[in-house]
């Protein structure tokens, strides 16, 4: 659509007519300058209907562009199914209605793509029947969908950060263009600390999408990590009124050393939050004190509040016995710990009091320790998390490690977080050649009061920090 078109920056605009006109199609599409509104070219195609449409697209797209390749699928009935999937709202429709796309055409590699996306976005779901079933017909699929599976086989085998990042360069190759893969390139550029390619890269997509606030966001955080802090911070600076992008924001202005705008960000984002009636709104407050501040002041903050109802309570309560035992106050945790566990309600809340409770139980033993977390109740990643973040605050550095160069490895090596808590453990134990080898990047923790541990591996990351890294 033409708003559609102005919000993201086009210069111009096409739009097509089909007709089918006595068994024949009839395709008109024009090209409108939309700084003039005039049509600047007109293109047509007339073929037989018992083509396809598909077909004919593909005809008018060599008519606008001689380097235009065909699409994924020349199956109008795949096509249809997959445009119904990606258009619709419900991501159970969406599911459904990619794999009837891929039921009409076994070989409509991009439906396959996008379904891999889905269902690693959907709790529950095993990718394993979609990569046999992938497998067993890529060879019939188009060169750049090849290459757009071989990136998905890649990222979710949690290949090393190079051969993800070398399939994503593939990609290009066929479509030097492709917004999603230069964006993709871009953010692994940054993580592997090539701040100069992955800001080339984000500039490109800029050229393509100039107003697009997502390619914005994301060259901000590329910047970010790579400790461009004042860089990042002007491009952040067109969301201010933006509660999803204000903690981003207050965490850029902090890392650059200006604690009090930082402040005041956070502030806006929290007020704005306050106004939406978010109970958690208190937690969020308490954390971004033990970052910016002590952990006892956030904790006399907890203390000093009535909270509305006793699931939140079990919730700050959680939050003060982890900010106890980083202090090393056991029995203060304990005692936090116990009160809730009787006051959680909410599977939030549960899973906050149980995992705190695993830590500020027994002694320092990491076997008892990793015995306890085992026998609990929750995922495996949960385990691994609680089990990390346990060795280390009971100052199994060496042991912590390990479990940390798993989370990192299993991630290949896009968890910041990850790799600044794996850093952190090997420079205590006194490994520190390991520890400057991962260089670590900056990051934004999770400031919304929903993760009990989020100023460990931030604080971590603040401390192994090099300037101008």
């Amino acid at each position: 659509s033409d708003s559609g078109a102005y919000q993201f920056g086009a210069s111009e605009l096409l739009e097509a007519t089909v007709e089918n006109r006595y068994q024949r199609l009839h395709i008109q599409a024009t090209i409108t300058d939309l700084g003039t509104q005039r049509s600047r070219e007109v293109f047509t195609v007339d073929r037989p209907a018992s083509d396809g449409v598909i077909t004919a697209f593909d005809e008018l797209a060599m008519h606008i562009d001689g380097h235009a390749r065909k699409f994924s699928t020349n199956n109008d009935g795949a096509a249809m199914a997959y445009v119904e999937a990606i258009t619709s709202n419900d991501a159970q429709k969406r599911i459904e209605q990619t794999k009837d796309a891929i039921s009409a055409d076994p070989a409509f590699g991009l439906a396959y793509v996008s379904l891999a996306e889905m269902l690693s976005r959907t709790p529950g779901q095993n990718l394993d029947q979609l990569m046999t079933a992938a497998d067993a017909h890529q060879n019939s699929f188009t060169p750049i969908d090849r290459a757009r599976w071989k990136a998905v086989l890649a990222r979710y085998s949690h290949a090393p950060l190079a051969q993800q990042a070398g399939s994503i360069a593939a990609i290009l190759q066929y479509a030097p263009n492709d917004l999603d893969a230069l964006t993709t390139l871009a953010s692994d550029s940054y993580l592997e600390g090539n701040a100069k390619e992955g800001e080339r890269l984000m500039r490109r997509a800029l050229e393509l999408s100039p107003n697009n606030p997502n390619i914005r966001l994301q060259m901000a955080h590329g910047m970010l990590q790579v400790g461009n802090f004042r860089a990042a911070e002007q491009v952040l600076a067109g969301f201010e009124n933006n509660a999803a992008v204000l903690p981003d924001l207050a965490v850029c202005v902090l890392l650059k050393g200006d604690a009090p705008r930082a402040n005041t960000v956070f502030s806006r984002y929290v007020d704005i939050r306050q106004s939406g009636g978010d109970p958690a709104v208190p937690l969020s407050r308490a954390t971004w004190t033990a970052i910016t501040q002590t952990r006892e002041k956030a904790i006399d903050y907890l203390r000093s509040l009535t909270l509305p109802n006793p699931d939140l309570e079990s919730r700050a309560q959680s939050q003060m016995a982890v900010w106890q035992l980083i202090g090393n106050d056991r029995a203060g945790a304990l005692q936090n710990a116990s009160i809730a566990s009787r006051n959680a309600a909410s599977p939030l809340s549960k899973a906050f009091a149980l995992a705190a409770m695993l830590i500020a139980s027994g002694d320092d033993s990491a076997e008892e320790l990793r015995s306890r977390i085992a026998a609990s109740p929750g995922d495996d990643a949960t385990k691994r998390a609680v089990l990390g973040y346990g060795l280390f605050l009971y100052h199994r550095y060496s042991e912590a490690a390990g479990i940390w160069e798993a989370a990192y490895r299993t991630s290949g090596g896009t968890d910041l977080r990850s790799r600044a808590m794996l850093a952190a453990c090997l420079e205590r134990a006194g490994r520190t050649p390991e520890a400057n080898a991962l260089h670590v990047e900056a990051f934004v923790p999770n400031l919304s009061g929903d993760d009990e541990y989020a100023i460990i591996p931030f604080n971590e990351m603040r401390r192994l920090l090099k300037p101008g890294s």
